[in-house]
């Protein structure tokens, strides 16, 4: 009777045991694991989206954990930056690299639709090539500029941040479907199941997102500058072409500098608008929810009309620069003939 007891009892345990393996084993996935939009930030979902087609079980789960923390500390940062904080760009190269840390984690590279950007070790600092164009072409004058090898090795990790940056753009063109940025039709919707809401914050983001990539290499340009003394005295690309066009002409010293002056006067207007076009987006997004009827409050409306007024002057003011400089370009074109 004795064994008979002990032998029940090893049954039990046994069975217990084996029911709880088998439960961790094969533990559900709480019901987050169906829902597409679960976070906050468009950023997050966009990977939760991807993840949700190659991760199952407890790795999806471990992921949707992850990302609930980095949602809040994306959220946090464009809360920041609405603020006009972070002027650095520090808060948001930390949240930037934790993101990163959790794309490589769960191995979706491929899926994100980016390469490795990994900041590479220092004795392949030399060899560093990034894929943007423009990026690496300003890098090549950091290397000549005369920085020492400490100083070089933060400003690649500025550029890496921007390489980062630019990645995460062409992602979210890709899930727009478009080429252009200026691009205001909402594609793809129905396509790629999503709604016109959706559609048009992706939209938004691509749009702000190519915002923080022209200013991140205005940031990057003030770098070099420090040392590079042959760094063009016009920082917007408009600008200088009207000024490399006006050295080409037969002006004199005192034509040439007059003219520099209305490029530094058209340059800040440039510079105003471009702020006003970022007040503007983000007073669209600040007062999403009091949109009625498709109608924003009196204040927004304002602003729209003032940043619509700027772009016209400024339209105006670029027409009528580049007409004055390539008439006189053009004649001295003839008299050199």
């Amino acid at each position: 009777m004795k064994w008979l007891s002990v032998t029940v009892f090893l049954c039990i345990v046994i069975s217990c045991s084996g029911s709880k393996y088998t439960a961790d084993k094969n533990r559900k996935i709480p019901d987050f694991a169906d829902e597409d939009r679960p976070f906050r930030m468009q950023k997050t979902n966009l990977l939760w989206e991807k993840a949700r087609k190659r991760l199952s079980g407890p790795k999806l789960a471990d992921l949707y954990v992850d990302l609930k923390v980095q949602d809040k500390h994306e959220a946090a940062l464009k809360k920041l930056r609405v603020e006009g904080m972070d002027k650095d760009g520090m808060r948001e190269a930390q949240v930037n690299a934790a993101f990163r840390e959790i794309v490589e984690k769960y191995g979706l590279e491929d899926f994100y639709g980016i390469d490795n950007n990994d900041i590479p070790e220092q004795p392949e600092m030399k060899e560093t090539h990034f894929k943007d164009q423009k990026l690496q072409s300003m890098w090549k004058r950091a290397e000549e500029a005369g920085f020492t090898e400490r100083d070089l090795e933060k400003l690649r990790e500025e550029f890496w941040h921007q390489q980062m940056k630019i990645d995460e753009m062409n992602f979210l063109k890709q899930e727009l479907d478009i080429e252009d940025i200026t691009d205001n039709e909402v594609e793809g919707a129905k396509k790629r199941g999503r709604s016109q809401e959706e559609m048009k914050e992706l939209e938004h983001n691509l749009k702000s997102q190519s915002k923080d990539i022209r200013a991140g290499y205005y940031r990057l340009e003030d770098m070099i500058s420090e040392f590079d003394r042959e760094e063009p005295e016009f920082r917007d690309h408009r600008v200088y072409k009207l000024w490399a066009l006006a050295k080409k002409t037969d002006w004199s010293p005192e034509e040439l500098e007059s003219f520099k002056e209305e490029l530094l006067h058209f340059e800040r207007r440039l510079q105003k608008h471009e702020h006003y076009e970022d007040q503007l987006m983000q007073s669209a997004d600040a007062l999403r929810d009091q949109v009625k009827d498709g109608k924003y409050p009196e204040k927004h409306a304002q602003l729209e009309q003032r940043t619509q007024e700027l772009r016209q002057k400024v339209k105006k003011m670029h027409n009528e620069l580049k007409t004055r400089v390539s008439k006189a370009f053009a004649a001295t074109q003839h008299t050199e003939l």
